[in-house]
């Protein structure tokens, strides 16, 4: 895909580790040096080091941040400036004019650091801070510590001390001109990609913060704040595709002001998809033969519980079913049955339950049915009407079947089974192939 890269032989867990090793290491800043002045005050600190350094997704960012240490949100100063270090009570992360006995310098030199932590939160470790990174630049390791050495300042008599949302100029706040991706609005699971925040005028003399926020925070890790360098008007930032969903919202924000409007992007993640339906085996009756295989065709392992199937013949709500179980990368999943003998393909059930009520048939001219994957829990669905998809959410992926529909295929014969030949077409295979996991390729060129 293009603009996409992959991120190869990486499980589901390690691409949620991701997000926080690249917090503290903000390397989807593409910029390390610090070449601007900062303000011997702590806003512009946090602006030019911390928000680019030390605040992605799950560090020292807002909500639930490691080690209890948010160095973002309104009141940072004050929780660092003559605090003590939950890793060690007695230790100040921050004193004024003495960088030397400031332990939150300690963390970003990786010197002096003490023994085993013993405080609060003590099960956190003690290794130098970024962690999993590459240390801080020396700039920025000199910005720490010269704002220390000044005492440690909160104000500077200007109010920007805002969480690091308003404009570095304390002037009037900038605007966001635009969000958008720099390769398709579609992503796999595994990949990253690049996004650029445009301003509608080039960033002051410290820079611009924009602060990040996320829809569904298990579907794309994103960093929570990126910084546009003096006199540029853009910036461009990376995001970590973790889990497939139809849509997620990325919105850019600077401040409150009126004249400060978000902005917002949908990115949809993919690899989940329906591969191979069996709606007809050759006997009378379909209960407890009919089958829906699953294929994950990206580089990370599926935590299917997020997941649900549905189907009907008046919308694809009718029969619900809540997925389980962890697929691995490039492996396939059977969910049906639960029983497998010649009529259906003898499969070897993933997930064996019986879909209730059964999977829709389309035999009749003029009828149609649906079939669809949700990313949310079989719950969450709301019934539809007509013939129409209308769900709270929309589905992750669907094929319709008969001939009510334009883009509807041809149902299949009893005995036969729905296959799918890439991402946009379906064929008949004359008899079911349970035990086949073929890739989910892009459509042929046109």
């Amino acid at each position: 895909m293009t603009g996409a890269r992959r991120l190869a032989g990486l499980t589901w867990a390690t691409i949620v580790g991701l997000g926080a090793v690249f917090a503290s290491s903000g390397c989807h800043n593409k910029t390390e040096t610090l070449d601007v002045e900062v303000a011997p005050v702590y806003s512009s600190l946090r602006d030019r080091v911390f928000s680019s350094s030390c605040a992605f997704s799950s560090c020292h960012g807002i909500g639930g941040p490691a080690a209890h240490l948010d160095l973002i949100s309104a009141g940072a100063c004050d929780r660092v400036v003559n605090a003590s270090s939950c890793l060690f009570s007695e230790r100040k992360l921050v004193v004024p004019g003495i960088p030397e006995e400031s332990f939150l310098l300690a963390k970003v030199v990786g010197q002096d650091l003490g023994g085993l932590p013993s405080g609060s939160c003590s099960g956190s470790g003690n290794a130098p801070m970024p962690f999993g990174g590459r240390p801080l630049s020396d700039e920025k390791q000199k910005a720490l510590r010269e704002w220390i050495a000044n005492g440690a300042a909160c104000e500077d008599g200007v109010a920007h001390d805002d969480g690091g949302v308003a404009s570095a100029d304390a002037s009037t706040p900038a605007v966001i001109d635009s969000l958008v991706m720099l390769s398709t609005s579609a992503i796999e699971a595994g990949q990253e990609t690049d996004l650029r925040i445009t301003l509608a005028e080039a960033a002051g003399k410290y820079g611009q913060v924009v602060q990040l926020s996320i829809s569904d925070p298990s579907a794309l890790a994103i960093p929570g704040s990126v910084f546009v360098s003096p006199g540029q008007t853009s910036t461009v930032f990376s995001v970590i595709a973790k889990r497939p969903s139809a849509g997620v919202a990325i919105t850019a924000r600077i401040g409150d002001s009126v004249g400060a409007s978000p902005a917002t992007v949908t990115v949809s993640v993919t690899g989940l998809y329906l591969a191979e339906i069996v709606n007809r085996p050759t006997t009378g009756s379909a209960n407890g033969l009919q089958w829906i295989k699953l294929r994950n065709n990206s580089a990370v392992a599926i935590d299917l519980s997020a997941y649900s199937l549905g189907a009907g013949a008046g919308g694809a709500t009718e029969t619900r079913l809540p997925l389980k179980g962890i697929l691995s990368p490039a492996g396939c999943a059977i969910v049906g049955g639960p029983l497998a003998n010649e009529s259906n393909g003898a499969p070897t059930y993933t997930q064996a339950t019986d879909f209730d009520p059964d999977l829709p048939q389309a035999l009749a001219p003029g009828t149609s049915a649906q079939f669809a994957l949700f990313d949310v829990a079989a719950a969450e669905l709301t019934d539809t009407i007509a013939n129409t998809i209308a769900n709270t959410a929309e589905p992750l992926d669907v094929v319709v079947i008969g001939d009510r529909q334009a883009d509807a295929v041809p149902e299949p014969p009893a005995g036969a089974s729905l296959l799918r030949s890439d991402r946009t077409h379906w064929v008949t295979s004359p008899t079911p192939q349970p035990t086949t996991c073929s890739a989910v390729a892009n459509a042929p060129s046109q």
